[in-house]
């Protein structure tokens, strides 16, 4: 369904490497999978939301990320990524790393912290299966390839 979403935007690129990896893998070993390919000189951004960067801490290995890729923190309503309640070894090694401007991230290949601030749409994965379980239409929530995926394939229903 993601290569559906996005056939139409040559920005992104679908990577299947943790799809076909048959063992346990985590953000750090993706990322690093990812920059043996890209070398050390490309930046890499890895996206995530403010939910999950209150947690960061409990990542597997978190602090390498750091050398990986920039970490750019998605804002969502009710979620604003800041260091007030990380724990303090987080909020150490981010406080030095936040970067006002997104150009920056253009200016190393890792280690910066971007915040992210995405327009408030009330969207989500389970809203759109529930509303597919219900038989309401989630139209306009996904490109309309996608819901006729869903739909061809009665999927969520």
């Amino acid at each position: 369904m993601l290569d559906i979403a996005l056939a139409d935007n040559s920005h992104f690129k679908v990577d299947q490497r943790e799809l076909e990896n048959s063992m346990l893998t985590y953000t750090v070993d993706t990322l690093q999978s990812l920059r043996a390919d890209l070398g050390t000189i490309a930046p890499l951004a890895l996206l995530i939301g403010a939910d999950q960067f209150q947690v960061f801490h409990t990542w597997h290995h978190w602090n390498d990320i750091f050398t990986l890729a920039h970490l750019v923190v998605a804002e969502r309503p009710g979620a604003e990524a800041n260091i007030h309640g990380l724990l303090q070894p987080v909020a150490e090694a981010v406080s030095q790393r936040f970067s006002d401007h997104p150009r920056t991230l253009h200016d190393a290949c890792a280690g910066r912290v971007f915040r992210y601030a995405l327009t408030p749409l009330a969207i989500s994965s389970s809203g759109i299966r529930a509303a597919l379980k219900s038989g309401r239409t989630p139209r306009y929530l996904l490109p309309d390839a996608v819901l006729d995926y869903i739909r061809h394939n009665n999927l969520y229903a």
